[in-house]
């Protein structure tokens, strides 16, 4: 089985992103599991922030949830900020074979899309940690084991993304 890690900025498209690529792998016959780091950042019995340390904890749960659904079969779909590189290496490690898919759009058009206010809340000063305004997201290294898919969504249509992401897929899963 292999893992589907979706990774970029807050408003970059990743969630939207995943949701629909689980409803075309579940068309295709394919088990998805939707792993939403927001999503998973609530469900979790102990309140994490969002400062360094934390974010890191939180991935690492993300990653055991994901393991897990490859132990039962099941392709797991993530959708996280995951800004380190370290962050990402060590998802592709633990999930390896893993389709690693970059979101990738600049932090003022994620921050124009964003319905929470949260770009607007973190330029005030609200947040001491917040990925594209208080601390930047650390693309892949040339020549590293980066993503495999890169979908620059302020230059793609919604459709255009999910259309080359669900190809990158199944192909990635063949």
């Amino acid at each position: 089985m292999s893992a589907i890690w979706l990774t970029g900025l807050s408003g970059a498209g990743k969630s939207t992103l995943a949701k629909a690529l689980c409803a075309r792998l579940d068309q295709a016959g394919v088990g998805p599991l939707l792993l939403d780091g927001d999503e998973i950042r609530r469900r979790l019995p102990k309140t994490y922030g969002h400062d360094l340390p934390d974010r890191a904890e939180v991935l690492r749960h993300v990653v055991a949830m994901a393991k897990a659904a490859k132990a039962e079969a099941l392709v797991p779909v993530v959708a996280t900020i995951s800004h380190q590189r370290w962050m990402r290496d060590l998802a592709r490690e633990e999930l390896a074979p893993m389709l690693e898919v970059w979101v990738d759009s600049p932090p003022e058009v994620c921050a124009a899309r964003d319905p929470k206010g949260l770009y607007r809340r973190a330029k005030a000063g609200e947040f001491t940690c917040f990925i594209g305004v208080t601390h930047a997201y650390e693309p892949a290294l040339p020549g590293s084991a980066g993503p495999g898919l890169r979908l620059r969504t302020d230059e793609l249509t919604e459709a255009e993304a999910l259309g080359r992401l669900v190809q990158a897929a199944l192909r990635h899963l063949a």
